[in-house]
């Protein structure tokens, strides 16, 4: 004896997203022309630094790119402290390698 079963096909509440890359792009996303702007004005001195903190403490900056500026600031700050740090360090070698900084000129 067969029993005959009767396939129902039950609607699926959640189509399949759309994997489109511009629907599913939020606002508060940088887009990749963004991405390469802001590389472009990093590799100019001192508006670097300048945009940086323009970045990091407007409010209409998108959320990823101000946290992005906020950590590159950080970087920074560390860098040019461990460039004074190592400038001093260095420096004071070459001058007691010269015979001191008292003596200039002392070495002959």
């Amino acid at each position: 004896m067969q029993e005959d079963h009767e396939f129902v096909e039950i609607p699926q509440n959640n189509p399949q997203p759309n994997l489109n890359r511009v629907s599913y792009m939020s606002s508060d996303e940088v887009s990749i022309s963004e991405w390469v702007v802001i590389m472009l004005i990093m590799c100019v001195p001192i508006v670097n630094i300048v945009m940086l903190c323009v970045w990091a403490f407007d409010s209409s900056t998108k959320a990823s790119k101000a946290n992005w500026a906020k950590a590159s600031l950080i970087f920074v700050g560390i860098s040019v402290v461990l460039g004074i740090l190592f400038a001093i360090a260095f420096g004071s070698i070459f001058a007691s390698m010269m015979g001191g900084a008292a003596n200039p000129g002392s070495f002959y």
